[in-house]
């Protein structure tokens, strides 16, 4: 359902918008990561690497401006727990 929605996104937002698609697939990556990364952290334990790869990802929304500092400072908190 999301791919779904980033798809229409696409297509929808740099017509309607005037913006690039790469601009546009950054905002619909970060959609795809927000439905990802937040607030569905498991609760299982995870290699560094996978840690490395999600926290990235939460690095990206924070860039973004979808997640705010104390939002990517919550979510970074619990995936170093995860170590």
């Amino acid at each position: 359902m999301i791919n779904t929605a980033v798809k229409i996104m696409k297509k929808t937002v740099g017509a309607v918008a005037k913006v690039s698609v790469s601009e546009v697939t950054k905002v619909a990556d970060g959609v795809k990561a927000i439905g990802v990364v937040a607030g569905m952290v498991p609760s299982k334990k995870k290699s560094l690497a996978e840690v490395t790869e999600d926290l990235k990802r939460l690095k990206e929304l924070k860039d973004l401006g979808i997640l705010s500092e104390e939002e990517f400072e919550e979510k970074k908190k619990k995936y170093m727990e995860m170590l």
